[in-house]
């Protein structure tokens, strides 16, 4: 797949009543615009144009076709009731079990989880041995959390989960089987994971529980004023966590 993008002259214009006295008396102005040509050997070629006007900025597409779908995920997002939808998909692809496996690695007690409807609108609840079921969201952040993590890559199959915070109310002791739970759902629903952190013992555990070939450390640096993009390879992590190293 290629994206190519390069400057490009507008085949029309468009200018109102009030302005066209001025543009005749000054002459009109060279405007030009930012061509977008994206290329899929599935679909061939897509074109989109994005031109500036006196107060916004237009973008015209030809196709609103999306190469592969996207899951995002944020601190504090989410909605109770499409995490209960997208547990039914999962169950749909006889993939139910997944799901408590996952929260097991934060909650041992967990024997089943269950989309329950009864407050009037669905919602996943758990069954840790009390009385009765618990609605995942009183689990703490965690759970639901990694709740999320594993719902958006079965909805994100052959796509990408874009994740914020990740280590969000987990404690560092479970950090490394979390990334294994993770890892696993990536490799199951083919998806390539994106995730930021501040926390050092999140890149720690990452590093030592994944395969080398599966993780990568990105890291944003600024270098002569200007942000760059800085990759650790596995033995330059191993090194710079061995020597507490800032790598975050």
């Amino acid at each position: 797949m290629t994206l190519t993008i390069k400057w490009d002259r507008p085949s029309k214009e468009a200018f109102s009543r009030d302005d066209i006295k001025d543009l005749l008396a000054a002459g009109s102005p060279e405007k030009r615009s930012l061509r977008f040509v994206y290329e899929d050997p599935k679909v061939g070629k897509i074109e989109s144009e994005a031109h500036e006007t006196t107060d916004k900025f237009d973008v015209d597409q030809s196709d609103s076709y999306v190469p592969f779908s996207v899951e995002i995920l944020q601190p504090g997002g989410g909605n109770v009731n499409e995490d209960a939808m997208a547990l039914g998909q999962l169950r749909m692809q006889k993939r139910g079990e997944l799901l408590p496996n996952a929260l097991r690695t934060i909650e041992p007690t967990l024997d089943s989880i269950e989309d329950n409807s009864s407050s009037g609108a669905p919602m996943i609840c758990v069954d840790v041995g009390l009385p009765e079921l618990a609605p995942l969201s009183v689990m703490g952040a965690g759970m639901t959390h990694v709740a999320r993590v594993v719902l958006a890559a079965a909805t994100a199959a052959g796509g990408m989960v874009l994740v914020d915070e990740i280590e969000n109310g987990l404690h560092h002791s479970v950090l490394p089987d979390v990334w294994r739970v993770i890892a696993t759902a990536a490799e199951q629903f083919d998806v390539q994971i994106f995730a930021t952190t501040h926390s050092f013992e999140c890149v720690e555990a990452a590093h030592g529980a994944l395969d080398p070939d599966s993780f990568r450390l990105h890291r944003l640096e600024v270098v002569d004023g200007e942000n760059r993009c800085v990759t650790l390879s596995p033995t330059a992590i191993s090194g710079a966590l061995r020597h507490n190293m800032e790598i975050r």
